[in-house]
């Protein structure tokens, strides 16, 4: 009977453990389920890209405050990783980095494609093309950010695979606010979510792309794109005016300068516009040479038909003017204490540096006439001219303003 009983007792054991081994391999199998779900994700992605023509895919994914470093986490807090599953296991090395804030997604059409990333120096007299930062082979999905200057790209991608090879700078364009998809070579797919277009509320008042070359030798593509606001009110026509104003002349006398063989100062002229409730901004830029880019900002109320001021977006947002020139002062000094940290305690520089730091906090400078604008979030932005010890006296700069204490400006 014992014997019995320890056969029973030996059988159970054995129907017990291949049953654990059965469930063992059903768990294991659930994760696996989860990477299959993602790269699927990937693979569906890859399709639409190669599918379009395209040789790679970008998106827009927003942009990191100035002083945050940490690419990988903050592709988890902006969403990133949950609109595209497949972030979430990329490499520290896939994360290519050069001054600035705006941050891209690369994605080649095909999975053995060659990615090839490097710096990007439209300006240079010898060639825009420098150093290798980043190399793959397996096509893995790559995340750049860069972008110092609002004009002019600083990073460039080469994806070459089965569907053949495109060059890409990324940048935002300045016309409509959207994702560049010229490229130099090939063709590129934007997977950016959420775009919208600014067609509703504008047209052109000059629209040119000029290949030039000037006598001298000088070489450069220069776009000039100046908009117009499309309503008709007293409020569009009055921006309109001043719009003209100031940019066809510039315009004008490139076009003059072209076709005599002169060469340009004026690089580019382009724009870019935000909504906030009935609250359009426009921001037009004009970049020169040397690195300068000029701004002008108009504000217009797509409700009344008006046009506005600083203070009646304020009011809108709900800040008092005194907050807000608090926060103008509060970001044009860490601005400028940014700017000259490497030569302020360089007692040859030291008196040149307290005067221009003073005049640029000065109410002269920081007064109720900056210009300002809000993006979709309420967040304002002001142009703000920042002191300088060489060159111009000052050099106009995009400051972001902190949040406002709604309760305190109420």
């Amino acid at each position: 009977m014992k014997r019995v009983m320890a056969l029973l007792i030996a059988a159970a054991m054995i129907c017990a453990l291949a049953s654990c081994g059965s469930n063992a391999g059903q768990t294991q199998h659930q994760p696996e389920a989860e990477t299959e779900t993602e790269d699927d994700t990937l693979k569906s992605l890859r399709k639409t890209i190669a599918d379009s023509g395209c040789q790679m895919g970008v998106a827009f994914l927003g942009t990191m405050d100035e002083g945050d470093t940490d690419v990988l986490q903050w592709l988890k807090d902006s969403g990133s990783v949950e609109r595209f599953p497949f972030l979430a296991g990329i490499a520290a090395e896939a994360v290519v980095t050069q001054p600035g804030n705006e941050m891209y997604c690369i994605v080649p059409a095909g999975k053995g494609a060659a990615v090839t990333v490097r710096t990007y120096d439209p300006l240079s007299s010898v060639t825009p093309v420098g150093q290798v930062l980043y190399e793959s082979t397996e096509g893995t999905p790559v995340c750049l950010r860069g972008n110092a200057s609002d004009i002019m790209p600083n990073l460039e991608v080469t994806v070459s695979g089965e569907n053949g090879e495109a060059v890409y700078q990324p940048f935002i364009s300045l016309k409509d606010g959207t994702v560049s998809t010229e490229t130099t070579e090939g063709s590129v797919y934007d997977f950016t979510p959420g775009e919208a277009s600014d067609a509703v509320y504008f047209t052109n008042l000059y629209d040119e792309d000029l290949d030039y070359s000037d006598a001298v030798g000088n070489s450069w593509h220069y776009t000039y794109r100046v908009p117009q606001l499309a309503a008709d009110t007293q409020g569009a026509a009055e921006i309109n005016r001043a719009i003209s104003e100031k940019y066809s002349p510039i315009v004008e006398s490139v076009l003059r300068n072209v076709s005599e063989g002169v060469s340009l100062s004026c690089l580019c002229i382009a724009w870019e516009s935000y909504e906030y409730g009935e609250i359009l901004s426009l921001v037009i830029s004009c970049g020169w040479d040397a690195d300068v880019t000029d701004y002008s900002v108009y504000l217009y109320d797509t409700g009344s038909g008006q046009r506005l001021t600083t203070s009646d977006l304020l009011s809108v947002i709900h800040v008092s003017e005194a907050a807000f020139l608090d926060a103008v002062r509060a970001a044009a000094a860490d601005q400028f204490d940014k700017q000259y940290a490497d030569v302020s305690s360089d007692n040859s520089f030291k008196e040149a540096v307290a005067e221009r730091r003073a005049w640029t906090l000065s109410d002269d400078n920081i007064n109720m006439d900056v210009p300002s604008y809000a993006d979709a979030a309420g967040t304002l932005y002001v142009i703000l001219p920042i002191g300088s010890i060489a060159g111009a006296d000052a050099y106009e700069q995009v400051l972001t303003l902190d949040a406002f204490d709604q309760q305190a400006n109420a």
